[in-house]
């Protein structure tokens, strides 16, 4: 059985190797989902939390029509996360985010990025059974 470095040491030595299987190039999607994790764990402290709370509300929103599979994503749908994000992070009681603020600028950069996780991940899926 050959893995990815022997490939890897195959086309180092001849510009044309003699046998490619591409399809185990590929990685599959238990592959890429257990880098992810592997990569989450690590963030900072502060951002694993922030993370956690962003994958909760993607959580509710991961449903066939919802506006995170929509074509163009709504901004408003993601601001209104991240002020969710900051109410769960320092309460009502500081008052309302600003959008300068850095847990707010995370809190965006966290949510778009499991948006498009969970986007690929969906249409991945969407075209295989369909």
């Amino acid at each position: 059985m050959s893995s990815f470095s022997d490939y890897l040491e195959q086309a180092a030595r001849s510009p044309f190797p003699k046998e490619l299987n591409l399809e185990k190039l590929e990685l599959s999607e238990e592959d890429i989902a257990r880098d992810y994790e592997k990569m989450k764990r690590m963030y900072p402290r502060e951002a694993r939390f922030v993370a956690a709370i962003v994958e909760d509300l993607c959580d509710q929103l991961e449903y066939e029509g919802s506006p995170m599979f929509d074509e163009q994503p709504d901004s408003v749908t993601m601001y209104r996360m991240a002020e969710e994000v900051y109410v769960r992070m320092k309460g009502k009681e500081d008052g309302p985010p600003k959008p300068d603020c850095p847990l707010m600028q995370l809190s965006m950069i966290l949510i778009c990025n499991e948006f498009h996780v969970r986007r690929c991940r969906y249409h991945q899926r969407k075209r295989r059974f369909w």
